[in-house]
């Protein structure tokens, strides 16, 4: 099983196939987890998970300022038993910092309270970041973008790092090859950062193919890891 542990197609760019691109998912025996970035998306990513499809909820960081967090309706939603982690939340570059802290804080707290991981995002912020992140938290840095100095503070601090289409993008080698595969997780963040204008969880395919290569290991071996990996800290 392939399990992309960040995607969307709770948003609209799946309103006209979302079913079809499910099903083909469970046929293809891939998994997805729908992540939520405000309430109605969170909402949605719940509303569509089933048997085999699962949901996380949160409000992204550049949400803050067009919507309060009330941890009481989240909470609400993060009950339900498909719902596998918090989030994503995070830092969006500085601006707004010291609210984007505060809902970041709560989402913390949420996380602790339901006892599920946290899906972290970070543009532009790395260090901010793990100045601010406890000693120790359970989750991954979905989508990381940053050097490897951070990525080892990252792991130091239990976390898990996601990897998407955007180490087509960047030059992320050197951190894919020295990070050891149990603490990679592989993602598309759909339909964003993949090679057509609209991204799908079947690109998980060619992430893991391009970390293999990156590793000189077989993408057998790079699947089978990074699935135990997705179910260990998501649980399913």
């Amino acid at each position: 099983m392939i399990i992309d542990t960040h995607a969307h197609l709770n948003f609209k760019a799946f309103d006209e196939d979302r079913e079809e691109v499910i099903k083909k998912c469970l046929k293809a025996n891939l998994t997805v987890i729908n992540v939520g970035s405000n309430y109605l998306t969170s909402k949605k990513a719940v509303e569509i998970s089933r048997k085999g499809i699962y949901a996380s909820v949160g409000l992204h960081p550049i949400h803050v300022d067009k919507e309060v967090f009330d941890i009481e309706r989240y909470k609400e939603l993060a009950l339900n038993d498909q719902v596998v982690a918090i989030g994503e939340t995070g830092f969006d570059f500085l601006e707004n910092i010291e609210k984007q802290k505060k809902v970041f804080s709560q989402h913390i707290e949420l996380a602790k309270e339901v006892n599920l991981p946290l899906i972290i995002h970070c543009r532009k912020a790395h260090q901010e970041l793990l100045d601010f992140l406890p000693q120790k938290i359970s989750g991954v840095v979905h989508c990381f973008t940053g050097n490897l100095s951070q990525a080892k503070e990252y792991l130091n601090k239990g976390l898990f790092l996601g990897f998407t289409g955007i180490i087509f993008k960047l030059d992320l080698k050197k951190v894919i090859k020295e990070v050891s595969l149990d603490k990679i997780l592989v993602e598309t963040d759909c339909p964003y950062l993949g090679d057509e204008e609209r991204n799908d969880p079947f690109f998980t395919k060619k992430v893991i193919q391009e970390i293999a290569k990156i590793k000189e290991i077989k993408k057998e071996t790079v699947e089978s890891m990074v699935s135990g990996n997705a179910k260990k800290l998501f649980r399913i």
